[in-house]
């Protein structure tokens, strides 16, 4: 189960992220500016994300949840292939629509599901190890996108990589077992039935621990969106590279830097959480922390080598905050609003991290510090990283409100 659900995070972000792989081709076909391709890069599938997210972990949180994920993961595929079909702008717009709202449903029905296969002490490495199916992902892209791309052309790409997950869609419907909906509480602990969505929307606003949550990993994020949508553009413009090398390279970070930190984030994460649960959020604080120096160094970097190893660096502290912040969505949530915690903190990371932060590279780009150049993207890219800081202090008020010992596993 958890390998399959792991494999869906996987062809997610490869079917999210292909458009930065191929947005300098994509620019050149269609005549975009920077603007253009934020749209394209991140709003066009992060509002619709966004939108529907909520309603279908509505639909989780009360029907069968594999069956939501296996649905997710058949529309998203198809909507990926059809990227390959578009014939401009629009078109184009239109299939990372489909794409978002097909990857609305796989987020939250996942994390609900995994919440009931494994104890709080155990979501940490679950969470983890799920995690690295986005690692994939993103290596996949770089990795067998770049080699598509430059043997078969952009289109190719999208056609070929939208065929797994319409397989992985049905293995999901046929294999995967429900489990029973919050069977690590006690029956006084669990809510019977679904509150309506204002009262279940209110009841995790009242939660400090959760909001404290979102908005931290919502500001910690905005720099990972930005650099997966404007990766290829910065080094391409900047130092020249081909795809194929900056394929290789951003493939080499996330193979010895975000995979291992993900996984280990999550073993950081149990062993902490079996002290005191407040380290599911003080964690996160102390890893985006020691993430923004690397962030800068990386930006001033003069040569792709340096700039490369300083991704590495950063990649190794801003991963390992995944595991901790999803296992306290999760043990700080009932067990019948749990996806929608997914879905609301899902929300609010595509919007700012991805509907909006990309648009606001590329406009910074186009028009404030359109006089530097090859490193107006660079200039962008610095400005937004000041969020960081304001998520620090956003994990810090979370911890102050966490429950401070690990809940008792019910008696049997």
């Amino acid at each position: 189960m958890l390998f399959i659900l792991m494999m869906g995070q996987t062809l997610s972000v490869v079917d999210r992220g292909l458009i930065s792989v191929v947005m300098t081709n994509i620019q050149n076909d269609f005549q975009l500016n920077d603007t253009q391709l934020g749209l394209l890069g991140g709003t066009a599938f992060a509002l619709f994300y966004a939108a529907f997210g909520i309603p279908i972990a509505r639909l989780a949180d009360r029907t069968i949840r594999k069956n939501i994920f296996a649905a997710a993961v058949t529309v998203w595929s198809l909507a990926t292939a059809a990227c390959g079909a578009a014939g401009g702008f629009v078109s184009l717009f239109l299939a990372r629509v489909g794409v978002g709202i097909g990857e609305a449903g796989g987020t939250p029905s996942s994390h609900s599901l995994l919440s009931d296969y494994f104890t709080k002490v155990e979501l940490g490495r679950a969470i983890g190890f799920l995690s690295m199916g986005g690692a994939l992902g993103v290596l996949g892209g770089h990795l067998i996108g770049t080699a598509l791309v430059e043997a078969y052309g952009w289109r190719m790409v999208f056609y070929i990589t939208g065929v797994p997950g319409v397989l992985l869609g049905l293995l999901t419907y046929m294999t995967v077992r429900e489990p029973a909906r919050g069977r690590f509480l006690d029956a006084d602990a669990r809510r019977s039935g679904q509150a309506p969505l204002g009262d279940t929307i209110r009841s995790l606003l009242r939660n400090k621990v959760y909001v404290g949550t979102v908005a931290g990993h919502t500001f910690a994020l905005v720099t990972v969106q930005a650099l997966l949508v404007w990766l290829y553009p910065l080094i391409e413009r900047n130092f020249g590279m081909p795809k194929t090398e900056i394929g290789a390279y951003a493939a080499g970070v996330l193979l010895f830097c975000a995979m291992p930190s993900l996984f280990v984030g999550g073993i950081l994460c149990d062993l902490m959480a079996k002290r005191d649960l407040k380290w599911m959020s003080w964690l996160p604080a102390i890893f985006v922390a020691a993430s923004i120096p690397f962030y800068y160094l990386m930006l001033g970097a003069n040569s792709p080598l340096v700039f490369f190893a300083y991704l590495g660096a950063f990649n190794i502290f801003i991963n390992l905050e995944a595991a901790p912040v999803f296992a306290s969505v999760q043990a700080n949530s009932d067990p019948s609003e749990r996806a929608l915690a997914v879905a609301l903190l899902a929300f609010c990371v595509t919007i700012v991290g991805y509907a909006i932060t990309p648009v606001v590279v590329g406009t910074l780009s186009d028009t404030v510090f359109s006089g530097m150049g090859e490193r107006s993207l660079h200039a962008g890219l610095a400005l937004i990283g000041l969020c960081a800081l304001i998520s620090i202090w956003c994990f810090r008020y979370a911890g102050q409100h966490a429950e401070g010992t690990p809940s008792p596993l019910p008696s049997t």
